[in-house]
Order: C-alpha cells, then sequence, then structure tokens
C-alpha cells in the first residue's frame, strides 16, 4: 500500500493504461459551508491519501470503490481525530 500526499503528482508513479478521473467525497469531513469535503484523483481504489482536515491536521483516507448518489466516490476515514 502506498500512502500519497494531498497534491502529490499522479504521474510520479503511471502504472501503464489511462486512469478514470474520480471525485471522493471525505466521509467524516465538513468544509467551510458544513457539507463533507471533496477531493479529485486519477489514482486507483485502495490507495490511501493524506488530507488536511481541520485546519490542516493530517488525515489518512481509503479511496474506496463506493459511489454515491450524487456521482461521487466515499474516501473513507482511516485514522480519527
Amino acid at each position: 500500500m502506498r500512502v500519497r500526499e494531498a497534491g502529490e503528482s499522479e504521474n510520479s508513479t503511471s502504472v501503464g493504461g489511462a486512469r478514470t478521473l474520480r471525485r471522493y467525497t471525505l466521509l467524516r469531513t465538513a468544509g467551510a459551508h458544513g457539507s463533507p469535503e471533496q477531493y479529485e484523483t486519477g489514482w486507483p481504489t485502495g490507495t490511501v491519501i493524506t488530507h488536511r482536515v481541520d485546519g490542516g491536521h493530517p488525515q489518512c483516507f481509503e479511496l474506496t470503490d463506493v459511489p454515491f448518489g450524487d456521482g461521487t466516490y466515499a474516501a473513507e476515514p482511516l485514522d480519527y481525530l
């Protein structure tokens, strides 16, 4: 499993084949307007990303293939603050 920092170049470890750009809803987060934060990436399902939440605190999320009705996919938090 490779943990990726939010904003890390997606071209740095390309593994053959085209990637599909997906938007993920980061579960258990809240943006400026109270709605969950979202993250857009081409990394495959199962990738663990680190995203800064609540004023800059790093939190790990696993990208899943679970779709929501709004067209986004679930990003499950792996650690809790």
